[in-house]
């Protein structure tokens, strides 16, 4: 017995595809697209380089900002010794 329904109440009588729990025409067969599938690719934002090179690229700021306020922060601390 297939879990998809026809209707209200009754169940689909096509037999479940083999280690699935659906039949073929209620989305038993497909399991996505195949894995290294070129014919997907539309700008490549979620490729694993991509994500890999955004990754380092958010290190490198969150680095250099943290090194910004560093340096605001001993700006304030310094005495003006320019009225002695």
């Amino acid at each position: 017995m297939v879990v998809a329904r026809q209707g209200k109440s009754a169940f689909c009588q096509a037999r479940k595809v083999t280690g699935k729990k659906r039949c073929r025409m209620h989305g038993g067969t497909g399991d996505g697209a195949p894995k290294g599938n070129k014919n997907a690719f539309k700008h490549g934002r979620y490729s694993r380089e991509v994500i890999e090179k955004r990754k380092s690229v958010m290190k490198f700021k969150r680095e250099f900002m943290e090194l910004l306020r560093i340096m605001k922060n001993e700006d304030k601390e310094k005495p003006d010794l320019s009225l002695v």
